[in-house]
């Protein structure tokens, strides 16, 4: 009998293909200047945050090929302390997420240009990994929306 050799990139990704990462410039170490970012797995019982002990499942995450996506964050208040959110959402695909940099501030600038900088409270961003399954998912339903929106012009 042939014992089949693991592949340990295929099993990372499948078990990685439901990670969130999350981070908000209101939270910037004040020792480091750095933004904290929150890394969470997808578990049978819910999301479930990764913490300091589990830094190489954060380091796996951050270091393989994903597909991503990212919602850009902004949180406003008015004066008179109405709260209210602005975001963008953008996927992509085979791409490390610390690749993703000068796309991030691409995204953010076009988000707050329109925005009254008066309101802004808080910026950040939500990116979540997806499996090629939920990227075909994701691109029939953006197809689905984009139809509905061009029947109505």
């Amino acid at each position: 009998m042939i014992k089949k050799r693991n592949n340990i990139q295929k099993r990372a990704r499948r078990l990685y293909s439901n990670a969130r990462i999350e981070a908000w410039d209101s939270e910037i170490d004040p020792k480091t200047g750095m933004i904290t970012a929150t890394f969470s797995i997808w578990t049978p019982f819910g999301w479930r945050e990764i913490g300091p002990r589990e830094k190489s499942i954060a380091d796996k995450i951050v270091g393989m090929v994903h597909n991503w996506l990212v919602v850009v964050v902004a949180r406003l208040e008015t004066p008179d302390g109405v709260k209210y959110e602005r975001s963008t959402e953008w996927l992509y695909r085979d791409i490390r997420i610390n690749e993703m940099e000068e796309f991030y501030k691409q995204q953010r600038t076009e988000l707050l240009e329109p925005l009254n900088k008066n309101h802004l409270k808080d910026v950040g961003f939500v990116a979540r990994t997806l499996s090629p399954e939920a990227v075909r998912r994701y691109l029939e339903k953006a197809d689905e929306l984009d139809t509905v929106a061009a029947n109505r012009i």
